[in-house]
C-alpha cells in the first residue's frame, strides 16, 4: 500500500504467506544462484508500481529491464537502455516517452534510425539489449 502523507508518501508491504518457499528457475544448470524466495515477488509487486512512476519511460507490457540516461548539457536527449533478462522468450511490446512524441529516434546499437512516435513498437529476442537515443 502506497498513501500519501503530509509531504511525504509512505509505503506498507506485508507478504503474508510463503516466506520460505524457495522459487525453482527454469534452467537450474545455468544459473548456479541460491533461488530467491516467493515473498520478494511481494515486496517487488509493491515496490515496481512506486519506483516505475518516476521513470521517463513507460515498457508495455512489463517485463523488460530499463535503464535511462539523461545529459546536463542536452536535456532533449535521454538514452534508454532495454534488457531482456529472459533467456528464454522474446520480448515483444512498446515503449513510450512520458516527456511526450521524441522528434527522432536512433538505435545506437543497430546503427538505425527508427520513426519517431508517441509509441514505440519494440522486439528484443531473449537475453538481449537495445539502446534507444531519444531526442525531442
Amino acid at each position: 500500500t502506497a498513501t500519501s502523507v503530509a509531504r511525504g508518501r509512505v509505503i506498507v508491504c506485508a507478504v503474508d504467506h510463503w516466506m520460505t518457499d524457495s522459487l525453482t528457475y527454469r534452467a537450474p544448470e545455468i544459473v548456479h544462484l541460491n533461488p530467491p524466495y516467493r515473498w520478494l515477488q511481494g515486496v517487488q509487486a509493491v515496490l515496481n508500481h512506486y519506483f516505475a512512476s518516476f521513470n521517463p519511460i513507460i515498457v508495455d507490457p512489463p517485463g523488460l529491464g530499463v535503464t535511462c540516461c539523461c545529459f546536463t548539457d542536452d536535456p532533449r536527449r535521454m538514452l534508454v537502455g532495454l534488457f531482456n533478462n529472459d533467456l528464454f522468450a522474446n520480448y515483444q511490446g512498446t515503449v513510450q516517452l512520458r516527456l511526450g512524441t521524441p522528434q527522432s529516434v536512433r538505435s545506437t546499437l543497430r546503427d538505425q534510425e527508427l520513426n519517431a512516435r508517441s509509441v514505440l513498437p519494440v522486439t528484443i529476442s531473449a537475453g538481449d539489449v537495445e539502446v534507444l537515443e531519444l531526442k525531442w
